[in-house]
């Protein structure tokens, strides 16, 4: 998955991308006609990968900013 790469360097992907694609899992997850465990969980992990993977973006993005701008190196991040 993207996740080290999104950790590295948050700001190569694209935040947006992220939180639409778990809203489309919210509503895979509701157009669910009963609430079975084969028919639910790839929803759910939909929602819940692409909600850490913009979580990771959220949380990183001013960390990585703030260690470039004191030019420190990548062994800190």
């Amino acid at each position: 998955m993207m996740l080290p790469k999104a950790w590295r360097d948050p700001a190569s992907e694209t935040l947006s991308t992220f939180v639409l694609t778990s809203v489309v899992g919210l509503c895979a997850l509701v157009a669910v006609g009963s609430l079975k465990p084969s028919l639910v969980i790839y929803p759910v992990y939909y929602i819940v990968a692409n909600a850490i993977i913009a979580g990771v973006l959220i949380y990183r993005r001013p960390i990585v900013d703030a260690l470039d701008e004191i030019g420190a190196s990548e062994e800190f991040a």
